[in-house]
């Protein structure tokens, strides 16, 4: 089967009396990244596994839909702080207010090729304000995100840790099979809460929208042996119908990735956990 999954049927054409048949271009695999809840491990799972992902040979996009901007800050990609007012960008393409190819704001993270960043910018601050003015303003992410098919195999959105039209946007962006759900979450309490509450916004959102939700399951982050957490665990685990796919440890050199603005694989090839990424972004293959 082709790196992506590839659309159903094929178009016809008719050249010089000849009937041909034309492909059609692969669609890309989406997974949004999503907890309402900070610190729970999302930019850490988007940028770790996109990189896996890269590193098993295939095109990857990671989508920086936060408007704290920490997964382009990660990669070390963030726009100069000059950046004109009128640049483009991930909110003007969603809105309207630029309508250039949305492939023109890609960049590439240096230490893999195959790893390309939709990048923060100044625009995100207002980005959820912006969407109330316009038509369909859930299916704004996907409709920029179509335009990576074709180009890209598989797609991570780092979505905000908000309940708001960001992350209606997200969940409709992989709606109805067109992608699914990944829920980082952090065994403690707290994130324990937010999950069960992500939970009842997630079916909210399918009667609302209409369509169906799959979330792919739970990624387990900055894990300890404390009673506590390995109790929340236990708990996270008695979730029906939600896997653990990973269940990642505490190490220091996974927080340190962030300061040196490199992926695991080119900071600390050697730590432990990187199998641990290697095995999730195996999952998500298409």
């Amino acid at each position: 089967m082709n790196a992506a999954v590839e659309r159903a049927g094929a178009q016809v054409a008719h050249q010089a009396g000849a009937r041909t048949v034309i492909p059609m271009k692969t669609v890309a695999v989406r997974y949004v990244v999503l907890n309402q809840k900070g610190g729970v491990g999302k930019t850490q799972t988007t940028f770790q596994v996109g990189r896996e992902l890269a590193e098993l040979g295939l095109r990857v996009l990671v989508v920086d839909f936060d408007p704290q901007g920490n997964l382009t800050y990660a990669m070390g990609l963030l726009p100069p702080e000059d950046t004109p007012e009128d640049a483009p960008s991930l909110p003007k393409a969603m809105t309207g207010a630029w309508t250039g190819t949305p492939r023109e704001l890609v960049v590439e993270y240096p230490h893999a090729p195959g790893l390309l960043l939709l990048p923060w910018s100044w625009d995100h601050f207002s980005m959820a304000k912006d969407l109330e003015h316009c038509k369909k303003q859930e299916e704004r992410l996907s409709w920029v995100l179509d335009e990576f098919d074709g180009f890209v195999d598989v797609i991570l959105v780092d979505c905000p840790p908000s309940l708001d039209v960001l992350n209606d946007n997200a969940l409709m962006a992989i709606g109805d099979g067109r992608g699914k759900v990944l829920v980082p979450v952090e065994a403690e309490d707290f994130s324990l809460r937010a999950t069960n509450i992500l939970l009842g916004q997630i079916k909210a959102a399918e009667i609302a929208f209409r369509m169906t939700i799959d979330i792919l399951g739970f990624v387990v982050s900055k894990m300890t042996d404390t009673l506590l957490a390995l109790d929340c665990l236990e708990k996270i685990l008695a979730i029906p119908g939600i896997p653990v796919l990973a269940t990642v440890k505490h190490r220091t050199e996974i927080q340190q990735c962030v300061r040196e603005h490199k992926a695991l694989r080119d900071h600390a090839p050697k730590n432990d956990q990187l199998a641990v990424y290697t095995a999730l972004a195996g999952k998500l293959k298409p």
